[in-house]
């Protein structure tokens, strides 16, 4: 295989190409879009600032997150103008999340002698 390695700066930022891995933050990208092993924001979908809808890490945390409290988390299929919500996960009011269907709970064990199959 050719290895490919691609280097370029812009506005004080500094991206890594390593064959068909990118890199922000680090010169060395193990997966095809990697960024530097720091805890913080990650990914800003909208926002440039501040508060913003986007991903962060912090240790032992996944974080999707959204501008305001008001703002909510929807998972579902289709594209975004036609998009089919299947669960909602609200940031206010006494309900913690929304749910189209039925919600079955399991414990992650098929074995009946460590638990039921759920609630």
């Amino acid at each position: 295989m050719k290895k490919i390695i691609f280097f370029a700066c812009l506005a004080s930022h500094v991206f890594y190409a390593t064959a068909q891995n990118v890199g922000i933050g680090t010169t060395t990208p193990g997966f095809p879009l990697n960024f530097a092993n720091t805890t913080g924001d990650k990914i800003s979908l909208y926002g440039n600032t501040g508060n913003h809808y986007g991903f962060g890490i912090q240790g032992g945390l996944l974080q999707i997150h959204t501008d305001l409290a008001v703002s909510n988390i929807a998972f579902g299929h289709g594209s975004s103008s036609n998009f089919t919500e299947r669960m909602r996960v609200l940031n206010t009011g006494y309900d913690g999340m929304s749910l189209n269907g039925r919600l079955i709970l399991k414990n992650g064990s098929t074995d009946p002698v460590g638990g039921g199959a759920g609630v």
